[in-house]
C-alpha cells in the first residue's frame, strides 16, 4: 500500500492535480510555493499555499493541510480508502492519455519522414509555395503517398519485429 501511496504522489503533482481541477495560483516569491483561493472554503483573499518540492499544501484560512491523498479526501468529501481509487482512475487515465500521445508522436513522425523519402512530395510543396525546410519541420508536415495503408503496413512489422524479437 505505501508504494502505491509513494507512487500516486510521484506522478500526480499536487499542483498539477489543482490545475486540472481550474486553481489559479501563482508563484509566492521565488521559491517552489504556489499561493492562490482555497478550493476548500469560499475567500476572497488567497491563502492556499502549495509547497512543490514537498508537494504539500496549506491552507491559513481554514488550517487544512496535507499531501494530494489529503486534499482528495476533503475536496471530494471522500475517505482515504476512496480517494486512494479515484486517484488510481486520475493514473490510469494520464497513462491512457500518454499512450496515446506517444502513438499519435510515432504517426506524425512516420509521415514526417515519409515526406523525406519520396521526391514528389517535396514537389508537391514547392508548388505551393512552401520552399523553407525549416517551416515545413517546424508545422510538422508530412507525406501519406497512397493514403494510411502505409503506416498499417508499418505498424504491423513494427509489431511482428517487437514479438518476434522480445
Amino acid at each position: 500500500m505505501g508504494e502505491d501511496l509513494d507512487r500516486f504522489k510521484e506522478h500526480i503533482p499536487l499542483l498539477e492535480y489543482l490545475q486540472r481541477h481550474h486553481w489559479r495560483g501563482h508563484r509566492a516569491g521565488t521559491g517552489p510555493e504556489f499561493v492562490g483561493l482555497c478550493p476548500l472554503h469560499p475567500e476572497t483573499r488567497p491563502s492556499f499555499y502549495v509547497n512543490t518540492s514537498k508537494n504539500l499544501f496549506f491552507c491559513h484560512g481554514c488550517g487544512r493541510g496535507g499531501d494530494l491523498i489529503r486534499f482528495v479526501e476533503l475536496f471530494q468529501h471522500l475517505s482515504f480508502r476512496q480517494s486512494v481509487d479515484h486517484l488510481e482512475q486520475v493514473l490510469a487515465a494520464l497513462a491512457r492519455s500518454r499512450s496515446v500521445s506517444q502513438l499519435l508522436a510515432h504517426s506524425a513522425a512516420f509521415y514526417q519522414l515519409e515526406l523525406h523519402r519520396h521526391p514528389e512530395a517535396a514537389q508537391y510543396l514547392e508548388r505551393r509555395g512552401l520552399h523553407d525546410s525549416t517551416l515545413v519541420e517546424d508545422l510538422g508536415l508530412g507525406y501519406a503517398r497512397g493514403g494510411n495503408s502505409a503506416i498499417f503496413l508499418a505498424w504491423a512489422i513494427r509489431s511482428i519485429t517487437c514479438c518476434r524479437w522480445a
